[in-house]
């Protein structure tokens, strides 16, 4: 089933009473991770920015809840908040949160194995054609996921496609 822009926003706004919690600091980090998960975190550009400024960021996380709970925060943030981390995910992602959100969280969906449409792709145009995810490779230099996906159509064999390319069917 395929989800719109609108069901996956509405999924992750927050509630009137939630408030804004800040991103903990490399103190708390250190305080309460273990040693290796700290260090990897801490020299971790996201998180270290995070860490330091007390600002939200949207990224990939290992699980769905945690990001939709980092998505849920952002909304919590100051508009002066917001801009700030806007600013930050350009420098590192090319574009801003709320432009990065839905396709982050559609790549939550997606698996190996899985039936998939082709939207628009990297080295294939056709529109509407559908396969079969056979391998999934990254996050690259802006966050994103390449997906491998074999063609239906013959004709056009295995074919590579960044996140937000394809739809689940």
């Amino acid at each position: 089933m395929k989800k719109s822009v609108f069901a996956i926003y509405e999924s992750i706004v927050s509630s009137p009473e939630e408030t804004y919690d800040p991103p903990m600091n490399l103190d708390q980090m250190k305080d309460n991770l273990d040693p290796e998960t700290f260090a990897k975190l801490e020299n971790d550009p996201v998180h270290r920015w995070r860490a330091e400024t007390g600002i939200e960021l949207i990224h990939r996380e290992p699980s769905l809840e945690e990001f939709d709970r980092i998505c849920r925060n952002w909304e919590l943030m100051t508009p002066e908040q917001k801009k700030l981390s806007d600013e930050k995910s350009k420098e590192l992602f090319t574009y801003d949160n709320e432009t990065r959100i839905p396709f982050l969280r559609k790549e939550y969906d997606f698996k190996v194995g899985n039936k998939v449409r082709v939207k628009k792709g990297i080295r294939c145009i056709q529109s509407g054609h559908t396969g079969t995810i056979t391998e999934i490779t990254g996050p690259n230099k802006y966050d994103w996921l390449n997906f491998t996906v074999k063609m239906d159509e013959p004709r056009l064999s295995a074919v590579q496609f960044q996140s937000g390319c394809i739809d689940k069917i």
